[in-house]
């Protein structure tokens, strides 16, 4: 890839720049999986190591290298002024700095599916569990166990979008098989919409309107304001 194209995505998210920065002079590896958070733009390359994590200003001087070695798999997830990152077995955040990017908590597993919640972030272990952080190692804790009760080729939970403050997903377990939840963030208060009680009702996407979300399966409309934890 030419050098002048090495970071022309930049331009979208960065007002003013004149020229686009060269992540490495011989090319490199491409930038990938750009993240405006306020103004600054974070990117990943892969490099014999695994990911690395850049940010830039949309100038040479101001494209730095994070950190490096994330290995195979990394998600970006800009919450409010933080870069909020994953890699295998690790929940990352970061400020900007190289001493403020750290490790928030270690898992078992890869976190993805990471979306903004109230107080931080929600994100899945991919094989049933909805889990939360508040950016602290304490505060990373698991919300719900959903086993899928068989052996699953896809994410579960998944989807998860946030809506008055309450998170929606599509889960898969036993009983209801493919469903719509609802959770307020506490184990007793993640429930099962059971859309259709006689099979799954497999919700796909979920678009968040202002007083309710739209359940991409059959565009069945759900009141966010009538639903009732328990």
């Amino acid at each position: 890839m030419l050098a002048s194209l090495r970071l022309a995505c930049a331009a979208v998210l960065l007002a003013g720049s004149a020229a686009f920065p060269t992540v490495l002079p011989d090319g490199g590896p491409a930038p990938s999986f750009l993240k405006n958070v306020e103004g600054t733009l974070y990117f990943a390359t892969y490099e014999t190591d695994g990911w690395r994590l850049w940010k830039s200003d949309g100038t040479d001087a101001g494209t730095v290298s994070l950190v490096s070695g994330l290995g195979l798999d990394v998600e970006l997830v800009p919450v409010d002024a933080t870069l909020v990152f994953s890699s295998r077995g690790k929940l990352w955040k970061t400020d900007g700095t190289a001493a403020g990017t750290t490790v928030v908590s270690e898992l078992p597993f890869y976190p993805n599916g990471i979306k903004p919640g109230k107080n931080g972030v929600y994100f899945t272990d991919g094989r049933g569990q909805l889990w939360k952080s508040d950016l602290t190692a304490a505060g990373t804790v698991l919300v719900k166990d959903i086993p899928p009760g068989y052996v699953f080729h896809d994410l579960t939970p998944a989807a998860i979008t946030t809506v008055l403050g309450r998170i929606f997903f599509r889960a898969i377990d036993v009983t209801h098989g493919n469903e719509l939840w609802v959770s307020n963030g506490t184990e007793d208060g993640t429930t099962v919409l059971d859309l259709n009680p006689f099979a799954g009702s497999g919700p796909g996407s979920k678009v968040q309107r202002a007083a309710g979300v739209w359940h991409g399966s059959r565009a069945a409309r759900r009141d966010a304001c009538s639903l009732t934890l328990r």
